[in-house]
């Protein structure tokens, strides 16, 4: 008889075994038969049988392996949709704060993931900093731009692009792949 009859299962190593090579015992003498012959069951708590499942909990370890490798490959530079913090608000100096917190909270309402460097170091440090983070979208507000009710955008890896429209920025970053 082909049918083997499980009562509980122990780990999945055994089940794996056993159904890729597994022994099928018929007038006592044991023969090696194909997992596809060999039909293993359990009994329910009803005295049913059913197929043993078996839950594979590999899939976490892929998706981590799949993560690790593509952080790898695009060198923590990720595209916008996926960055941590899609935009950065860069104020020249103390005085561009406020304005710089009206942009923020405006980015923050249609969604943005945006961060203000309020330190008073100088722009190019900032600059600098926000490009080695690997953030995608800096936006630098100052005089000329509160003035212009803009700012002046600047992107991972493309440097300047000039001043726009809080809106628009807004559509390119939800636009940026």
């Amino acid at each position: 008889m082909r049918v083997m009859v499980l009562s509980t299962v122990r780990s999945s190593i055994f089940i794996l075994r056993m159904l890729s090579a597994a022994l099928a015992v018929r007038d006592n003498s044991a023969r090696f038969c194909p997992a596809g012959e060999l039909r293993p069951y359990l009994y329910r708590r009803e005295g049913q049988q059913s197929p043993p499942v078996m839950i594979h909990r590999v899939i976490y370890g892929a998706i981590e392996r799949f993560l690790g490798v593509y952080i790898e490959n695009v060198a923590g530079a990720f595209p916008a949709w996926l960055a941590p913090v899609q935009a950065i608000v860069l104020p020249i100096s103390d005085k561009h704060l406020n304005y710089a917190k009206k942009v923020s909270d405006e980015l923050e309402e249609k969604g943005v993931r945006v961060q203000i460097d309020e330190r008073t170091e100088s722009i190019g440090k900032k600059i600098r900093e926000a490009e080695m983070q690997k953030i995608p979208f800096m936006l630098i507000v100052g005089d000329k731009e509160i003035e212009a009710n803009k700012v002046a955008v600047r992107k991972y890896g493309e440097g300047d692009k000039g001043q726009s429209e809080v809106s628009g920025v807004i559509k390119e970053v939800s636009e940026s792949k």
